[in-house]
């Protein structure tokens, strides 16, 4: 699989986690919503850096994609802590 559409795959992935939790968020609680605040800053970074990523063609491209790629790892487990969160 190519960083393109890696990068893809984790955008797709995180903006469906993001829409989940923000719906059970709309009732939650305030610390959580607080966190996820936090995370829908470097969510916003992340996509538009990303979307930038997927329309260019260069060699740094891929290396930007590799960055963006462990961002989006990041906020996977910052999705998946606050998932828990409302589990509990």
């Amino acid at each position: 699989m190519d960083y393109k559409q890696e990068l893809e795959k984790i955008l797709a992935y995180l903006k469906q986690e993001r829409d989940e939790i923000n719906l059970k968020l709309h009732l939650g609680q305030k610390d959580l919503q607080d966190e996820m605040g936090e995370i829908e800053k470097q969510w916003q970074d992340l996509r538009q850096r990303g979307d930038k990523v997927l329309n260019a063609a260069d060699e740094s491209s891929e290396d930007l994609a590799a960055a963006l790629t462990l961002l989006g790892n990041e906020i996977k487990a910052s999705f998946e802590k606050i998932k828990d969160s409302l589990k509990g």
